[in-house]
């Protein structure tokens, strides 16, 4: 079975956008490559997830992964997110 996406967030800041999938973030300045890449996401997220960890600037150790952050969780289910969504709405932003 594919790997389902895991959650994503896009924070727009003053010269372009963190995007948050899962526990990782990713800074973009060019909204089409940000586009572009969030469908290659959703097409095929392991295979984006590899190529990200793979081509990451910032390297954390493995040593070091627990001490800088807890590990990222498995992918949720669609059908937990719809209802995790259902009782938690994310704030509305302009």
């Amino acid at each position: 079975m594919p790997q389902p996406p895991r959650d994503i967030r896009i924070k727009p800041v003053l010269n372009g956008w963190i995007v948050r999938v899962g526990c990782q973030e990713v800074v973009f300045t060019d909204a089409r490559k940000m586009a572009a890449e969030l469908v290659n996401y959703y097409e095929n997220p392991g295979d984006v997830e590899s190529r990200y960890q793979k081509d990451a600037v910032n390297r954390v150790a493995a040593d070091d992964c627990a001490q800088v952050a807890a590990p990222c969780p498995p992918p949720m289910a669609a059908e937990a997110v719809s209802q995790l969504r259902r009782n938690d709405p994310l704030p509305q932003t302009r």
